[in-house]
């Protein structure tokens, strides 16, 4: 694939940075550049903003057993030489290291996969309304709701990421485009009207999960505008949630996983996987920011295995720990620290028909109160749900608060379809898909 001009600078930055090491001296650079630029698309025409740019050179200097890291914004060659003399000073109080071998090989990375470079053309634009509106009167109808699109705003990402160091002169780079498209919908029902955002994120346009975007408007709305009943004895036991509250749902029991609370051996019926390659994924990377490959991590298997993610400093100063290309700045700090990319569950291939579903569907994870209350192992989180027949919202259904830990969680989880979206976080994305989950497994109590 052609290598456009941010990619070449980054590549051209990243080796003039990394070549500047002096004699015993280890230099890595880590160059990323980001051009975003928003779209608002109405009937009336597409209004864009402004490109914004912002570039970020990482350096690490390695020398005697220790190293520092320091960051520049932007990529000119004075700053970088003023940053390489200040960590030269800093080296001697600098953090105690070993040399650490990757745990994976090289990554294959279908460039095409992650870069849409006709995202922003008017044409382009001009079909993602129509085709919203499209689905937005082929899916309100199967719901008994009318639906409408308001606003649509779209933001284009595009990044270019390089490496160099010594192992690597020649630096190693990828580009990825990360989009959002957030919709305004306005669900109608009954002569009453609620208007609500919803979104999705991914690498290329034509690749959105739209369909699924609109469908879990649909039900949020009608199920907010539904009068509300407590469920009687013919709802079952079981319960889908949607994929952004699924996504919720998953991010606890990946902030366990990552931070090392213990998990009751399965079997379980998934698989937490962490997958760095992950078309639709927005944290995807073929390297991660210490050079090391990155590939799919099983974080937790179906017999109740664990792996560890692993960064340089995640070793205990010998050298012995594998890195499994999970290395980033997640916070202030710029030294990288381990940390998981785009988190998925991986289950057995199932025929599950969400849209044929009948029985509670929780359409909404709350964002406040006791989402994130724990009490030893477990976590406490509250659920909005309503009651579906033949796949319309029958009528609300109050709140589900739902005490569990994570093997509880996915032991109770029955089906679901194929992980089509990703929403993502600061440091992470996990991804979302109709999630049914098994209610008599779990403790669980009705609140108005």
């Amino acid at each position: 694939m052609h290598q456009t001009s941010d990619r070449y600078e980054a590549c051209r930055t990243a080796e003039d940075t990394a070549g500047r090491a002096r004699t015993r001296e280890r230099v890595d650079a880590l160059v990323l550049t980001s051009t975003r630029r928003k779209h608002r698309i109405l009937d009336a025409g597409v209004r864009s903003g402004a490109p914004l740019r912002n570039d970020t050179t990482l350096v690490r200097l390695a020398a005697g057993g220790r190293d520092v890291h320091t960051s520049v914004h932007g990529t000119a060659p004075d700053s970088l030489v003023g940053a390489l003399e200040a960590a030269r000073r800093l080296l001697p109080f600098g953090r105690l290291y070993a040399e650490a071998r990757p745990l994976l090989p090289d990554t294959t990375w279908d460039q095409a996969a992650f870069l849409d470079n006709t995202a922003e053309t008017p044409d382009s634009l001009a079909r993602l309304l129509t085709e919203l509106q499209g689905l937005a009167e082929f899916v309100g109808p199967r719901q008994d709701v009318s639906l409408r699109i308001a606003d649509c705003v779209l933001t284009v990402d595009h990044r270019a990421t390089a490496f160099a160091s010594p192992e690597h002169p020649q630096a190693a780079d990828y580009e990825v485009s990360r989009l959002e498209l957030r919709t305004l919908v306005e669900v109608e029902r009954a002569g009453r009207r609620i208007r609500l955002w919803t979104a999705r994120h991914g690498h290329r346009l034509r690749e959105l999960p739209m369909k699924e975007m609109l469908e879990e408007a649909g039900w949020r709305g009608a199920a907010m505008l539904a009068s509300h009943a407590k469920p009687g004895p013919g709802a079952g036991n079981t319960l889908m949630l949607a994929p952004r509250a699924a996504a919720s749902l998953l991010g606890l029991v990946v902030k366990d996983l990552v931070d090392g609370f213990p998990v009751s051996t399965g079997p379980f019926p998934a698989t937490v996987l962490d997958d760095p390659t992950a078309v639709g994924g927005y944290h995807v990377h073929p390297f991660d920011e210490e050079g090391a490959p990155s590939g799919p991590t099983v974080l937790l298997g179906r017999t109740g295995t664990r792996t560890r993610l692993t960064c340089r400093g995640s070793g205990d100063g010998q050298g012995t720990v594998a890195l499994t290309g999970h290395a980033a700045r997640g916070g202030e700090s710029e030294v990288p620290e381990a940390l998981p990319s785009n988190v998925r569950l991986e289950t057995a291939p199932s025929d599950y028909a969400h849209d044929e579903y009948e029985g509670l569907l929780a359409y909404d994870l709350r964002g406040d109160g006791v989402q994130r209350m724990r009490s030893g192992s477990c976590f406490t989180v509250r659920l909005d749900v309503a009651r579906l027949r033949e796949g319309k919202v029958a009528h609300g259904a109050g709140t589900v608060v739902l005490t569990a830990t994570t093997a509880e969680v996915l032991s109770a989880i029955t089906a679901t379809t194929p992980t089509r979206s990703y929403f993502p976080g600061r440091t992470h994305s996990v991804g979302g898909a109709w999630l049914s989950l098994d209610l008599s497994a779990l403790r669980f109590e009705y609140v108005a």
